[in-house]
């Protein structure tokens, strides 16, 4: 019997208003949950802004409202959630980390990824610190759900084919990101697609569109999945909320890495 996943990403636009997001994602996730197992959100789903200190002050713990919001909505609707990311503070540590976290359909945490990357670079002339909002993880995140091995990342990540190569044989890479447009009409689409050909697996990248404030980088929207061969088999607009879905075939991918065993041929 084929071995597959019905899978959702939601684009989205999120704001400072940290009640309105959970909201406005609540509401997408019940309607995607009609279609989909496993549905994924962007980075930074439940707050965005430019204010340094605002952030810091919105990171939650792993309890807070914005992961028990999303575990409830996961068993209720008996579907498996990418919490795209959060600020999440914990040992009273000044910097939240931004993380990753992957719920089962039965509402519980498999596992977590705190973000490696951070995107400090200028773009457009505006030079934007992410060390400045939150501290680097140090781990890889591998899990296990409905029969496909995933790995987890965020976002900058994405420019690192090194972090992907430790992730080696999963099936599913998830990328939730906040992609800048400028960077993302450049390379959004050409290193999501070279992530999934290098690794023979599906990638699923959750994308924020626009911006918070004023203050803030536009961000790219373009949400994708993309398959073990490299094509893009659904993409969102890049200026609206959206939920696209795709079936993610693990018998597709298994003939993919038969046919053409890079995995195998690895000598370094």
């Amino acid at each position: 019997m084929t071995q597959s996943i019905n899978a959702a990403v939601i684009q989205f636009n999120s704001s400072s208003d940290k009640k309105a997001n959970l909201t406005k994602i609540s509401q997408m996730i019940t309607e995607a949950a009609k279609k989909a197992s496993l549905i994924c959100l962007p980075e930074v789903f439940n707050f965005r802004s430019s204010d340094l200190e605002l952030s810091r002050a919105n990171a939650e713990e792993i309890s807070g409202t914005s992961i028990n919001t999303i575990q409830k909505l996961a068993e209720s609707l008996n579907v498996s959630i990418l919490a795209g990311s959060i600020y999440l503070k914990e040992n009273n540590e000044q910097k939240p980390f931004n993380s990753s976290i992957l719920i089962s359909n039965l509402g519980k945490i498999i596992c977590r990824y705190d973000k490696i990357h951070l995107f400090d670079v200028t773009v457009d002339n505006k030079e934007i610190l992410e060390s400045n909002k939150t501290q680097s993880g140090t781990k890889i995140a591998l899990a296990e759900l409905e029969g496909f091995k995933i790995g987890l990342s965020i976002c900058y990540d994405l420019r690192f084919p090194e972090l992907y190569r430790k992730y080696s044989g999963a099936e599913i890479l998830l990328v939730p990101s906040a992609f800048t447009y400028t960077t993302g009409k450049a390379h959004w689409h050409s290193l999501l697609r070279a992530r999934a050909i290098e690794n023979q697996a599906y990638v699923i990248a959750p994308n924020q569109w626009g911006k918070a404030d004023e203050k803030m980088t536009n961000c790219y929207g373009h949400s994708m999945i993309i398959d073990p061969w490299g094509n893009i088999i659904a993409e969102a607009k890049e200026d609206q909320d959206e939920i696209i879905y795709a079936k993610l075939d693990l018998d597709f991918l298994n003939k993919i890495r038969a046919q053409m065993p890079c995995l195998n041929h690895k000598k370094l």
